[in-house]
């Protein structure tokens, strides 16, 4: 029986098959806070168990120890600490100021590394001691660098070199009856200017020869001094020195050459390096000058002292310490005047410490 007012077309016939049911309606949807949340139907299946985590194995060395679990100092338990009296702590070591005798030892310490190399890398058997006529019979003198006369004569005096170019000649100051032999290896050396650093102290109380700075004759060999009045006297920091021109003449011929007396330098002592750095330049401007005037002169200095080690070495090294390109350090260039010169170049500490302050000042 149809009711009023129903249409039997649209009446749903729930005998119809399952493909014949309408689609599934979707999801609701659900706004919360401007943000479109979908509400899941729930499941009847319970959740997943998550798997269980795989622990790594422990290290083979241990563990750090926290620093709160680390084992500490006990602090002692009373009675177990002996305090001293006032009068033991005041016999207790005390500190002591740096004074100039510690710089000294300091510097003692760094010249006795010198001393130990000196021993490891020279060849004792390139030396040659005891030499006939020789001021000093200790002082030896490098074989292989060793000056002769024109005639074939060995003399207490030798090349000096660094890194195997020329630098300077040394010497000892020649004895009375050596006074020959060794202007005639001046003559025939013919060096830029010759260095005299023995002191107007040293001339007079060792009475040394002064040949440089008065005429005379040897023999066979003559020698005349000239002085420039205008050029004569100058000054490279607290050092005098006094400038010259000698002339000798042996087997018939005359060589012109340059002097320079330093006068107040005392045997066994050091300068200032900045007085010792204006020798050097004094030193390089009679060179350059003598260039100009001789282009055949040897274009190095011929220095001696006394013994010819200690403020000769000095000056050696200093002219090689503030020559342009040097890269050597003090002790490497010691260590080569030593092996082209005498043993005993640089003679005291407080020299070699001279030569370590100006290369500090220099580069």
């Amino acid at each position: 029986m149809i009711m009023p007012g129903i249409r039997p077309d649209i009446i749903p016939n729930y005998t119809q098959s399952n493909d014949a049911l309408p689609p599934p309606l979707p999801p609701r949807l659900t706004q919360y806070q401007g943000r479109t949340v979908v509400l899941q139907e729930r499941s009847s299946q319970p959740p997943a168990v998550p798997p269980h985590p795989v622990f790594m194995q422990p290290p083979s060395y241990p563990a750090p120890v926290p620093p709160s679990l680390q084992a500490r100092a006990r602090m002692p338990l009373p009675g177990e600490v002996v305090h001293q009296s006032l009068a033991q702590r005041r016999a207790g070591p005390k500190f002591t100021p740096f004074t100039e005798e510690m710089k000294t030892e300091r510097a003692g310490d760094v010249f006795g590394q010198l001393q130990t190399k000196t021993a490891e890398r020279l060849d004792r058997n390139n030396f040659i001691t005891g030499m006939n006529h020789q001021r000093y019979g200790d002082i030896d003198t490098c074989a292989t660098t060793q000056l002769f006369t024109p005639e074939g004569k060995g003399l207490p005096a030798n090349q000096m070199k660094v890194d195997g170019v020329n630098l300077a000649m040394r010497s000892q100051y020649p004895k009375p009856e050596e006074l020959r032999d060794h202007l005639c290896m001046l003559a025939d050396q013919k060096p830029g200017v010759l260095v005299v650093l023995s002191s107007d102290n040293d001339i007079a109380d060792r009475h040394l020869p002064a040949y440089f700075r008065r005429d005379g004759h040897y023999d066979d060999v003559s020698v005349k001094c000239k002085i420039n009045p205008k050029a004569h006297i100058a000054m490279a920091g607290n050092l005098e020195l006094r400038n010259y021109r000698i002339e000798i003449t042996a087997n018939g011929k005359t060589t012109p050459i340059s002097v320079m007396h330093v006068t107040n330098w005392e045997d066994r002592t050091t300068i200032a390096p900045s007085a010792l750095k204006k020798l050097v330049s004094g030193i390089n401007g009679k060179i350059e000058q003598k260039i100009g005037q001789d282009p055949g002169c040897n274009p190095q200095p011929f220095i001696h002292c006394s013994a010819g080690i200690g403020r000769t070495g000095a000056a050696a090294g200093a002219i090689e310490i503030l020559k342009p390109g040097n890269k050597n350090m003090p002790e490497e260039i010691v260590l080569q005047l030593r092996e082209t010169g005498s043993s005993k170049m640089v003679q005291t500490s407080e020299q070699y410490n001279t030569l370590i302050n100006l290369h500090k000042e220099h580069h």
